[in-house]
């Protein structure tokens, strides 16, 4: 299955000539920052950010974090030029995904079935893995490889690794996984901040029940008062995952002399007084929260066309306004349960079924749940949304849907039967909408894609339609 799908991920970001190593203009951004970083530098160079660049005395600064850069590092000192690297990265954190994923659903089904060496079934590993992965935003970002979709394919696999170490930690303690789970919630945060602070916040709750409980982080002795060893290390944990997440004020200051991370200020996008004016200078409010949420979760933005790929984006009824907001930019967006039907599916009804039968499943959901409360409230009073942002929910719904996987593999009898029939449609209609999107964004309304590829596309279209609705005679 992790085969299959990378084909299907190599397919869409290559635009379907294979070649991984090709140039890709809007992709140069991470090279030249790794660069920059073996120079000892935090700044690029103007051809590196244009746009969007921040411009701080006389320096070209991105918003974005550093950990694409870091990872480039060996290639950038090897003398690779600028550019060729995007698309091999993110194959890399498509397949990291889905890898993590399965490790997670073996964690999963051990657990629920208070058995060590129990395995998930084909059923369980094709279902999760097909809705983590080709029927996610995952796949979605592969639609075009360029430095916006890189940052979020990077956060959210290294978010997803993570809550793996975080949940591992909870149910079997030792330094590794700890230290693993603050490595990778780091570096989720320092590639998107968003991602980085859903699994920095789960390692925090996790820490913390521990601390509650005097459980031994290293899977020693329980604490007996509440200054004993046990106790203090996991509050060690609790604030150095605290610290992770601050870290990010420190890298602005560094390199804008302000702890605000993306300060509008330096930006030249926002050199518009009447643009930087429309959000007050400010990335969140909470008056965008009730957009946000009917934007993410609730809006039909979406329908049905007799034509190929048949689902598109943008909705038949003009959506609900919300005057109070304060929106800087609203790209097109079909909300996670339309968009990742079968994700979002297992994560909410299948980890229901898993908290009300499996004793084992529910303070791990509950964490996992918790942890997601403060990243989902950024996310939906941000002043943009698009359909790349769904994606830092994806660490949050598959750490979720695990439980509801293993739940459903567990189940017997004729209703466990017709539930995994149901999930089973479910996860293919999302791996089939997420296609028809990702197709869509190629053809029609991705930004800064080459006229090559929406012609190409076109006249696939066209050749699709023909086949199937040949005209009549």
């Amino acid at each position: 299955m992790i085969a299959a799908s990378a084909l299907g991920f190599v397919v869409a970001v290559t635009f379907g000539t294979f070649d991984l190593w090709a140039y890709e203009n809007v992709g140069v951004f991470y090279d030249y920052q790794a660069q920059s970083l073996l120079a000892g530098r935090l700044d690029v160079p103007d051809e590196a950010i244009r746009d969007e660049a921040f411009v701080v005395g006389g320096r070209y600064y991105g918003y974005f974090g550093p950990t694409p850069a870091i990872l480039r590092l060996p290639f950038a000192w090897a003398g690779v030029p600028p550019g060729h690297l995007t698309k091999v990265f993110m194959l890399g954190y498509f397949v990291g995904l889905l890898w993590v994923s399965y490790q997670l659903l073996a964690m999963a089904t051990s657990a629920l079935r208070r058995d060590p060496q129990a395995l998930p079934s084909v059923w369980a590993i094709t279902v999760l893995l097909g809705s983590a992965g080709l029927g996610s935003t995952a796949f979605f970002l592969g639609a075009r490889p360029m430095m916006y979709h890189e940052a979020v394919a990077c956060g959210l696999t290294f978010a997803l690794v993570s809550a793996w170490c975080s949940l591992r930690q909870l149910s079997s303690p030792a330094p590794r996984w700890w230290l693993l789970a603050l490595l990778c919630g780091v570096l989720a945060a320092h590639a998107r901040a968003t991602c980085g602070l859903f699994a920095l916040t789960l390692l925090g709750l996790v820490a913390g029940w521990q601390w509650v409980r005097g459980v031994h982080p290293h899977g020693g002795p329980a604490a007996v008062g509440w200054l004993d060893r046990p106790r203090r290390l996991a509050l060690a944990i609790g604030l150095l995952a605290v610290g992770g997440a601050l870290s990010l004020s420190g890298l602005a200051y560094l390199k804008f002399g302000t702890f605000d991370t993306a300060p509008f200020q330096y930006s030249r996008p926002y050199a518009d007084p009447a643009r930087y004016a429309r959000v007050d200078g400010r990335k969140f409010h909470l008056v965008n929260v009730p957009w946000g949420t009917y934007s993410y979760f609730g809006r039909l933005n979406c329908r049905l066309e007799p034509r190929f790929p048949y689902f598109f984006a943008g909705g038949r009824e003009p959506p609900r306004t919300f005057s109070r907001a304060k929106i800087d930019l609203a790209d097109w967006l079909v909300p996670v349960p339309y968009a990742m039907p079968g994700l979002f599916a297992l994560a909410t009804a299948g980890a229901l079924i898993a908290l009300l039968r499996f004793r084992a499943a529910r303070l791990p959901l509950l964490l996992v749940w918790l942890a997601a409360a403060p990243m989902t409230l950024l996310l939906v009073a941000f002043i943009a949304i698009a359909q790349r942002y769904s994606g830092d929910l994806c660490p949050w719904l598959i750490a979720s849907a695990i439980f509801g996987v293993a739940a459903l593999d567990s189940l017997s009898g004729v209703g466990g039967r017709l539930l995994r029939v149901a999930f089973s449609i479910l996860a293919l209609v999302g791996i089939l909408i997420t296609s028809a999107l990702v197709f869509e964004y190629q053809a029609f309304w991705g930004p800064a894609m080459p006229e090559s590829i929406h012609r190409h596309h076109e006249a696939l279209r066209q050749r699709i339609d023909g086949f199937l609705c040949p005209p009549s005679p």
